[in-house]
Order: structure tokens, then sequence, then C-alpha cells
């Protein structure tokens, strides 16, 4: 019995190996983006001991393997997990569950941009933030179907999004100041920045063009674009710099 034992835990600990290790940012470019399977949902007997592996076993494994961007990929899995988790069962469960969801969802992403920020890496941060406005339309279509207690909590799912976008730009127009400050071409810098404010526009109005129909009890606040921290309105209407 323990021989048996100590084989089922080691084919346990080296599944959990393989799923830190196998997930790359190649599995998920903007244009391919999927969730990922929800796995065991909220209300099964084991969902308990899913999110304490994942804390305990999966983060740190991740940490172990590559450093604070193996573990910022995972955290960001692990918030898209919550949010397959939201779309499984949506049509079929209280709000009250669906706002722990939420909360986890956004625990994770608020995790994930701390390990971003402390990588100094502006390409992890770019993908990131190309993730998170997948993120926001998928929230743009679960928010027409959860009940309407629920719409609150994706609506402020989204306005942290939006958020962690204009911090994104913000870091972004202190480089192209570097950048310049120093004699050199920020062209692509100002380019990936419009790029991003074009994105993040039209999965904003999407998202308005919900809500409007579906108006939020209790929610009245505007979720608007992040103000250009260079003051430039559309780059892309003035030419290179």
């Amino acid at each position: 019995m323990k021989r048996t034992g100590i084989k089922s835990s080691a084919l346990v600990l080296a599944t959990l190996i393989l799923a830190s290790m196998t997930f790359t940012w190649a599995q998920a470019q903007p244009e391919e983006f999927q969730l990922p399977s929800p796995g065991l949902a909220p209300g099964h007997p084991l969902y308990g001991v899913e999110l304490f592996m994942e804390e305990n076993i999966e983060v740190p494994l991740a940490r172990l393997t590559r450093g604070r961007l193996g573990a910022a990929e995972k955290r960001l899995r692990l918030s898209e997990e919550r949010l397959a988790e939201i779309e499984a069962i949506c049509n079929r469960t209280d709000a009250a569950t669906l706002e722990r969801l939420r909360y986890r969802y956004e625990l994770q992403m608020n995790k994930t941009l701390a390990l971003v920020n402390a990588t100094d890496s502006l390409d992890l941060e770019t993908r990131v933030a190309e993730r998170a406005m997948n993120h926001v339309r998928v929230l743009t279509q679960l928010r027409a179907r959860v009940p309407e207690q629920a719409r609150q909590g994706i609506d402020r799912a989204v306005q942290s999004s939006v958020k962690s976008f204009g911090t994104h730009m913000r870091r972004m127009a202190y480089r192209v100041q570097q950048v310049e400050s120093q004699g050199g071409n920020a062209t692509r810098l100002y380019e990936e920045m419009d790029g991003l404010r074009t994105r993040v526009q039209e999965r904003l109005m999407e998202f308005n063009r919900v809500r409007e129909r579906m108006p939020t009890p209790g929610f009245s606040e505007d979720i608007q674009m992040p103000v250009d921290p260079l003051g430039r309105g559309n780059r892309s209407q003035r030419g290179p710099p």
C-alpha cells in the first residue's frame, strides 16, 4: 500500500511539473486566444484542494523552474482558469459564487501584474496587456449571460483591466521619454502604444454597448479609456516623432 501511495504521489507531482513547464506564451497569442479548461468547478468536493495545490505546488514550481517570469505566466494562467470557471457555471449558479470567482480572477491578475513590475520587462508587460484585452472580450460575453446581481462584479473586473492598461501605457511613456532623452528613435514604442490604445478602445466600446443594453443595478460609474500619458491623442494621425 505504501509503495502504491508513493507511486501515485510521484505521478501527481510529475504531472504538475509538466503542467508548469509546458505552458508557453505561444499557446495564447491574441489571435488564437482561448480560455483553458475550467477543471473542477466551485461546489466540487475537491475544488478547495485544487486551489490549495495551485498556490502551494504549481506556482512555487513555476517560480523554481523559470523564476518570476514563470510565476507570472502561471498566475496569468490561473486567472484565466477562473474566467473559464465563470463561463462554465454562469448560467446555473448564484451571484455570490460568481462574485467569489471574480474576486479570485482579480487576485490572480493583481499578483501577475506585481510580478511583471518586479521583472521590469516591457516585453512581458506588453504580452500580459494583450492577454488582458482578451479577458475584456470574454468578460463582455459573460456579462450578457450572468444573473443581473452579478453584473456589477463583471463591470468592476473590466474597470480593473482598463486601469491596468493605463498603468502599462504610463510605463511605456516613461520608456519613450528615456529613449528620446538619450537621442534614440522611439517610433516603435509609439506604434505599440497607438496599437494598444486602438485595441483597448475597440474592446471598451464593445463592452459599453452591452452595458447600455443591460444596465447594472447600483453601479453607474463610467468605464473610460485610459488617458494618453503623452497627450498625443491618436499618434497614427500625426505621423512619426
